[in-house]
């Protein structure tokens, strides 16, 4: 599998997030998160991709990311998926940004898992989700005198997100300072950064522009 704009969420989920090629064809691949409730696929054609899936365990899977419209439908009648988040997708191919080494930025404990979550809204009840990122070690916070002022984080697949600033400390570039301290520390590992930013979204589409990241030409839908 070539690893490029538009296959960067494939190549991640095995290189970093302990996934695996489940297969690999002319007409594109499926790769499966480790507990197999993940799949991610780049093949297009929404009848070949369903054919492809007959064919593997798909007993755990409760989502799948796709690369067109056409797959997202297939896919949903077949396995009775209602719903769906289209996203474009962004990677950074450039050079190690810079961070002010006077930004304090850590890894969150889970005495903050709490306040997180009250800021924190994609999904109802994230609390738990973002107890697991904490314990994972993939959620970090940026402090002002001591008090937590927003964080980011990378989500089980390994793309990065969770991009929250709290309203009191919005409007001092804090956002685009968790942004590249995020990108940074994907490039010391090797590894490429990416996200996945929900169609609309043009603040965060706005953020990912100006951190330098560039959109794929195809979109990442994920159904579930």
């Amino acid at each position: 599998m070539e690893k490029n704009h538009n296959t960067i969420d494939l190549y991640a989920l095995l290189e970093h997030e302990g996934g695996k090629l489940i297969y690999e064809g002319a007409e594109g691949c499926v790769v499966q998160s480790s507990d197999g409730e993940t799949l991610m696929s780049d093949i297009l054609d929404g009848e070949q991709l369903c054919r492809v899936l007959a064919l593997l365990d798909t007993s755990e899977m409760t989502q799948i990311v796709v690369k067109s419209r056409d797959a997202q439908e297939k896919v949903s009648a077949a396995y009775g998926f209602r719903g769906f988040n289209p996203c474009s997708q962004w990677s950074y191919w450039g050079q190690k940004p810079e961070i002010d080494p006077a930004c304090d930025i850590r890894l969150l404990e889970p005495c903050h898992a709490k306040l997180a979550a009250q800021h924190y809204k994609l999904f109802p009840n994230t609390e738990p989700y973002i107890t697991e990122r904490i314990e994972a070690g993939r959620l970090w916070g940026l402090f002002e005198e001591g008090k937590l002022a927003g964080f980011i984080g990378t989500h089980s697949e390994g793309s990065m997100g969770m991009l929250e600033v709290f309203p009191e400390y919005r409007r001092k570039g804090y956002g685009m300072i968790l942004e590249n301290f995020l990108i940074a520390w994907h490039l010391e590992r090797g590894w490429t950064p990416f996200g996945h930013v929900v169609d609309g979204n043009e603040a965060s589409i706005r953020l990912q522009q100006k951190a330098g990241m560039e959109r794929g030409d195809l979109p990442a839908i994920w159904v579930f």
